[in-house]
């Protein structure tokens, strides 16, 4: 708690009720009052920049001209920027087309980006989220959406009804499953949910038309059967799960197109694994695939 402010033509000295002084050293010209000017901050021998009541800080300067920006380019970026809401300013920008948040202290993204009806994609991914609104369910434009590194503890409701995405990245959360109502995603082309606590898979999940899905570092202990009925899906990560020789459904092996499963971590063993009927067809896709990368 500030208790006094003393003032000098060259420093300011300002004392906690703690008995702390710290002293400022003033940075802008000499007319402007304490409310309205720079200080460098010395404490514990460590310098920090405060600004005491500026109506317009280099911060603001700085958010200011990126959304000036985006409403030319329609692109706007706040990249790691340590900001706790997105400022209020952003909410003209209707028109946006990317909305970049990583690397941020975010608790919600607020509903005002529900009217951004053209974005195709968010990135909020390093932040601190737990849901997104339910009035993002209106972009029916969104292609891509990066979730990784927050606080999920469920999809949020709203992802289900993004009828145009084709990739969705939850990995690094803390879900426990992957809700019925994600399988009507049907332009969805990459689905990452690895790093979770992940149990509880669809039933249905073959619904999707997904090319690789990244179950990597969870606690899946079997796959549902439909997956083979998805004949994009190449590409199936399951590596450090639950899995047992009883989790490999053989429709999976013999009859997909999928032609790469990881499952090293598992209490499956690969001898286990290669002595599952439908191996050999399996076999026959991750070759043939491999030799048309080569």
């Amino acid at each position: 708690t500030i208790t006094t402010i003393t003032t000098t033509t060259t420093k300011e000295t300002i004392t906690t009720s703690q008995g702390t002084h710290y002293h400022f050293l003033l940075i802008s010209h000499s007319s402007c009052s304490i409310q309205h000017c720079f200080s460098r901050l010395y404490c514990q021998h460590q310098c920090l920049f405060v600004a005491l009541g500026i109506p317009r800080s280099k911060m603001g300067q700085k958010l200011s001209a990126r959304i000036e920006n985006a409403e030319k380019t329609g692109v706007l970026g706040l990249t790691d920027l340590g900001l706790s809401k997105v400022p209020e300013a952003a909410k003209r920008l209707v028109k946006l087309r990317t909305l970049a948040l990583p690397g941020n202290k975010l608790t919600e993204v607020p509903e005002f980006v529900g009217d951004m009806t053209a974005l195709k994609t968010l990135n909020a991914e390093r932040n601190h989220l737990k849901t997104l609104p339910d009035a993002l369910a209106v972009l029916s434009k969104l292609q891509t959406l990066s979730l990784d590194f927050n606080l999920l503890e469920s999809v949020p409701r709203c992802v289900p009804k993004f009828s145009s995405l084709q990739k969705l990245t939850l990995s690094h959360n803390r879900l426990t499953a992957l809700p019925d109502e994600l399988c009507n995603l049907g332009k969805l082309e990459l689905l990452d949910a690895s790093d979770n606590q992940i149990s509880t898979l669809p039933e249905r999940l073959g619904d999707l038309r997904v090319a690789e899905i990244n179950l990597d570092r969870n606690r899946v202990a079997s796959l549902p059967p439909s997956l083979a009925d998805n004949t994009k899906l190449k590409v199936l990560r399951v590596e450090e799960n639950c899995l047992s020789i009883e989790g490999i459904p053989v429709v999976l092996l013999r009859d997909s197109n999928v032609a790469l499963i990881t499952y090293e971590g598992n209490p499956l063993r690969p001898r286990q694994f290669q002595e599952l009927e439908g191996y050999a067809a399996y076999e026959a896709r991750f070759t043939a695939t491999k030799k048309k990368f080569a």
